[in-house]
């Protein structure tokens, strides 16, 4: 729990943390300016120092509230109600719970490095391209049905579904669901965002290796 800064309360009386939570889910997103701002009895390090102690707090808020929003949107895209610009918000929803998701189960000090912005990146080819593409499409079936969590009853149900035949793994890593009578709302929403015709892919994607001729 944060300490007391410098004592300090603001003209209401109420100490940095009450008002923290005094409005809640908007302070979640704002900057320590921001909120000195808001509560001008508070500095900006005040705020910097109370938000980086209540970090832990903060993230599982946010994560809670993102998964929220992903599950309401999956929802109203398996029923059809979606606009198509909504597919590209509910990819960055997923990514972004799976983010806080992994920060909030284990956080880890990392090390930032700067490099050369000059540097020319290595470039890849065909069969790196490929294989990197084929994998983005595994993790996207992991996460969208949660098939990494602890809770193995998803992995179980997805692997007997698999086994049955409802569900069967592309070649380039999506999913095709062959008995369409079968198809549930979660399959739905899926095939919406990454394989909208239901295609059989039987053969790896095809890609050019950067730089023309380079091996």
């Amino acid at each position: 729990m944060f300490q007391n800064v410098h004592a300090s309360f603001d003209p209401t009386g109420k100490t940095i943390d009450e008002c923290f939570h005094s409005r809640l889910p908007d302070n979640l997103y704002y900057s320590h300016y921001d909120l000195s701002r808001i509560y001008t009895a508070f500095t900006p390090e005040d705020w910097r120092r109370y938000l980086k102690s209540e970090d832990r707090f903060i993230m599982n808020q946010i994560n809670s509230i993102t998964e929220a929003q992903s599950r309401e949107a999956l929802s109203r895209l398996g029923s059809g109600e979606l606009k198509p610009g909504d597919v590209t918000a509910i990819k960055q929803l997923l990514d972004r719970s799976e983010q806080l998701n992994s920060q909030s189960q284990d956080k880890r000090t990392f090390v930032v490095m700067q490099f050369d912005s000059t540097s020319t990146t290595q470039p890849q080819t065909a069969a790196q391209k490929s294989s990197a593409y084929v994998q983005e499409n595994y993790e996207n079936v992991n996460r969208f049905y949660n098939l990494t969590s602890k809770n193995e009853t998803d992995r179980l149900q997805f692997d007997r579904r698999e086994a049955d035949g409802e569900i069967v793994r592309n070649k380039d890593g999506t999913l095709h669901f062959p008995k369409i009578h079968l198809v549930s709302d979660l399959d739905s929403a899926y095939l919406r965002l990454f394989n909208p015709d239901n295609i059989h892919v039987k053969e790896l994607p095809v890609f050019e290796n950067d730089g023309g001729d380079w091996q």
